[in-house]
């Protein structure tokens, strides 16, 4: 009877110590799934005093961004008086009524960290219009 008990408690061990060993492949394969997570990157359109409007980037994600996309801004009424592009873009004419800040040509892959905004231009037109963005692909 005393034998019995030995492999009973013994089997129990056996069972115990592959659960923990599951559990803890489970926990290592959810800490590498954070670790591969994705970037979501949003375009913010960021109203600085009237009828000027930054236009950012903000990585919404838990991955870093390669920022490598045209970002197209366009508007219903209004005359553009001026845009810019900040560094690392250039500004591309793409209409009467829309921009494109376009990543420049020749410099380095830029990547956006998870959680961090960057400036890519912004935009003055002579009357209050409503902006819309969106991220179009590089001719």
């Amino acid at each position: 009877m005393k034998q019995s008990i030995k492999l009973t408690a013994t089997a129990v061990a056996s069972v115990v110590a592959g659960l923990l060993v599951a559990a803890v492949a489970l926990h290592v394969y959810r800490v590498q799934q954070l670790r591969a997570a994705r970037a979501a990157v949003q375009i913010h359109l960021r109203l600085v005093e009237e009828q000027l409007t930054e236009v950012d980037l903000l990585n919404t994600g838990q991955g870093e961004a390669p920022l490598d996309r045209d970002v197209a801004v366009s508007w219903a009424s209004g005359e553009l008086i001026d845009a810019a592009a900040l560094p690392g873009y250039d500004r591309v004419d793409a209409g009467p009524r829309s921009v494109i800040f376009r990543p420049r040509v020749g410099t380095e892959a830029r990547r956006l960290a998870a959680g961090a905004e960057k400036a890519v231009g912004w935009v003055r037109l002579s009357d209050e219009s409503t902006l819309s963005a969106r991220f179009s692909d590089n001719p």
